[in-house]
């Protein structure tokens, strides 16, 4: 997950699902799952909202009208959908449970509500 300035496309975040480590990071298609993004000002306005219709493995959005943003003043809201893959919900689960600041688990549905 990133939030920031990314040099001439603005204001932006993402998220995606790696898998491995440094310094080699790999994705897996076939892992791709239903995700939601957006971003928010400071103040609670909508910078950007991206809610695709077709699974993904790396969600991002950007608004080239927001330049300079700092990380600190923006605001992700998002979700991922691993109804379709229990293995790589309880695997998330596991690594980042501890995480209840910025990551909220929706144990019936399989669907990971996050905010940072």
């Amino acid at each position: 997950m990133w939030k920031g300035d990314y040099l001439n496309l603005g204001a932006g975040a993402e998220t995606g699902i790696y898998k491995g480590g440094e310094p080699f990071w790999t994705v897996s298609v076939e892992d791709a799952l239903p995700m939601t993004l957006a971003l928010y000002d400071k103040e609670g306005n909508v910078i950007m909202c991206y809610n695709p219709s077709d699974p993904q493995w790396w969600i991002t959005g950007f608004e080239p009208m927001v330049q300079k943003a700092k990380a600190d003043e923006l605001v992700v809201i998002g979700s991922i959908d691993f109804s379709t893959n229990p293995e790589l919900w309880k695997a998330y689960k596991e690594k980042y449970a501890g995480n209840q600041e910025t990551l909220c688990f929706d144990e019936e549905n399989l669907i990971l509500y996050y905010k940072y």
